[in-house]
């Protein structure tokens, strides 16, 4: 009876768990859409006052830096040390996966820092334990995901180092998941800026870190549910800080690092995040944060010049008849940053002059005379066609080695008719030789037989 209990018990709480949290989604990588470039035409200026220690306004689809203080001086990141955490669980694990809580990850953590109140021995799958780290920044979710990905903290963290080394970061190490004060825990607000600009690659962290609520359902491995609600106050209505445009983030403090805070926000199509590093004041961090956003939206756009463009236009006859054969194509949804109220881009085309790397010409978008960006105008250089086109003498050579073996043929089976005649004519008249001798011979043996009768 007791094992049906707890069998019942189990498929209750895998119930609500559908039920409460939705259905898990792969943690899947997004590629950048189109060619993206930054063509600012006017100086970025009247940038606002902060308050923060450093801090970096970036553009989310260019990666273009468009505000930054201080951004490469060494500073305590706090709990946006999680966004790195999350970045390399989402890169090594599927959301499905159970995450099972140690004790070093429930006790291990320093008494009243931010915890969920996940019990030891706790199974949660990977996207519980992402929103319990992300959302109320539970210090043992970190540990646990540390953990779970390479066995331990130590190993987990030495990975994180080295992948910020590969995302181009130059003033960052990590000596734990979570962000818990130490000397040889540092970070830039440029490094933050890259490390989060790679997580939003994953529509995961994206969702997780703009979620205002998650509830992780009862288990028989947790005391009760958990109701997470997010930390980051931009993103309700209700709150003094609420910001309209933004999507989602990550707040940290402790008393070495004071505030932190790593967001995003998007408006009128244009994507940017912020990072705050070292902010002090009640709230500063949010009105810094807020601040830097106004400004950056006021300050550029985004523009689709190829967007409804008809390259054949641009093109004469002799070129668009090659375009057609070789089957050329460009990216048509380039994306462009560029300077708020910029006037139209035009666009035009130019033939490349060496086209064997398979390169027919460019698209040439232009601001008057300076040239805001340059679109390959491309085709596969193997086709029969690319080939006849690019190399033409080899081609003739080709046809004329091909050719070579049937007038050698031809010439071969002259020589051999001619051997055949000549070979038919010598044995015609060794023939008749034969046949004169053999009559002469004949005719001698026919005389002495008619001598020997006279003389009887």
């Amino acid at each position: 009876m007791k094992g049906l209990k707890r069998a019942a018990s189990l498929l209750l709480a895998l119930a609500l768990t559908v039920c409460c949290t939705g259905t898990a989604f792969a943690a899947t990588r997004t590629e950048d859409s189109g060619l993206t470039a930054s063509y600012l035409t006017e100086e970025l200026t009247d940038a606002p006052d902060i308050q923060a220690g450093a801090a970096v306004l970036m553009d989310v689809a260019t990666g273009t830096v468009l505000y930054e203080k201080n951004a490469d001086e060494q500073l305590y990141p706090a709990s946006i040390t999680k966004i790195m955490t999350a970045l390399l669980t989402l890169e090594e694990c599927e959301l499905s996966d159970i995450v099972t809580f140690s004790d070093n990850a429930v006790y291990g953590t320093e008494a009243g820092s931010s915890t969920a109140g996940i019990a030891a021995g706790a199974e949660l799958t990977v996207e519980e334990t992402l929103y319990a780290m992300l959302l109320v920044s539970a210090n043992e979710a970190a540990t646990a995901l540390a953990e779970h990905v390479s066995g331990s903290v130590e190993e987990f963290a030495a990975l994180m180092t080295q992948r910020a080394e590969e995302l181009g970061c130059t003033g960052t190490q990590f000596t734990n998941a979570n962000g818990m004060p130490d000397e040889e825990h540092y970070t830039t607000a440029h490094d933050m800026a890259l490390i989060l600009e790679e997580a939003l690659h994953y529509e995961a962290f994206r969702t997780i870190a703009g979620s205002k609520t998650y509830t992780i359902a009862d288990r028989d491995t947790l005391y009760s549910e958990i109701e997470l609600w997010n930390h980051f106050k931009m993103l309700y209505s209700t709150h003094e800080y609420y910001y309209e445009y933004a999507e989602g983030g990550k707040t940290g403090y402790t008393t070495v690092a004071n505030s932190t805070l790593a967001s995003f926000a998007a408006k009128d199509g244009v994507e940017l995040l912020c990072i705050i590093l070292n902010d002090t004041g009640s709230g500063n961090h949010y009105k810094d944060t807020e601040a830097l956003y106004e400004w950056g939206f006021a300050q550029v756009a985004y523009a689709t010049p190829l967007e409804g463009y008809d390259i054949t236009a641009s093109l004469n006859e002799e070129q668009l008849a090659l375009y057609e054969t070789l089957g050329c194509t460009y990216e048509g949804d380039c994306t462009l940053l560029v300077s708020a109220g910029a006037e139209a881009l035009t666009v035009s085309f130019v033939e490349a002059a060496d086209q064997t790397d398979g390169v027919f010409g460019y698209l040439l978008i232009q601001d008057g005379d300076e040239t805001a960006n340059r679109v390959p105008v491309t085709f596969d250089t193997s086709t029969e066609a690319a080939q006849s086109y690019l190399y033409p003498e080899a081609e003739a050579e080709e046809t004329e080695s091909e050719a070579a073996p049937e007038t050698s043929a031809g010439q071969s089976g002259g020589v051999l008719r001619y051997v055949l005649v000549l070979a038919t004519v010598v044995v015609v008249i060794l023939a008749l030789v034969l046949l004169r001798l053999r009559g002469a011979g004949r005719r001698r043996r026919t005389g002495s037989y008619r001598g020997r009768r006279r003389r009887r």
